[in-house]
């Protein structure tokens, strides 16, 4: 879960640290949609995140942490709410748990908590 400043346990990496994102079970390989129309911002390879897609949706953006290398989009693409961007792979800073996408959350530079935002 979302732990905003809070600091929580990290079973991977034995530390304590904030969980800015939320982590939605997912088998590797399932497709990740998209939340909302939006542009790909950003795509890069993050050494604790994995693959990362960053879509801008107006003034929030989402990061798809953890995804394969079989991405269904590139930097600069219009998506659609329910498109598929890709598949779920791993996330490196927490891959002794269970397999799931990482999802985290900003909107106008500030952490939000996703569970809250993709419900709105």
């Amino acid at each position: 879960r979302y732990s905003g400043e809070n600091l929580v346990y990290s079973e991977t990496m034995q530390d304590w640290r904030a969980h800015q994102g939320t982590d939605f079970a997912a088998e590797t390989g399932d497709p990740v949609i998209a939340a909302a129309d939006g542009t790909v911002k950003e795509i890069r390879q993050d050494s604790s995140l994995g693959i990362v897609v960053v879509i801008a949706h107006g003034d929030t953006e989402i990061s798809y942490c953890g995804m394969e290398e079989d991405l269904s989009v590139e930097e600069g693409d219009a998506v659609t709410a329910g498109q598929t961007i890709g598949s779920v792979g791993t996330v490196p800073f927490e891959m002794n748990e269970d397999p799931h996408l990482h999802v985290e959350v900003k909107r106008d530079g500030e952490w939000l908590d996703p569970a809250a935002v993709l419900t709105e």
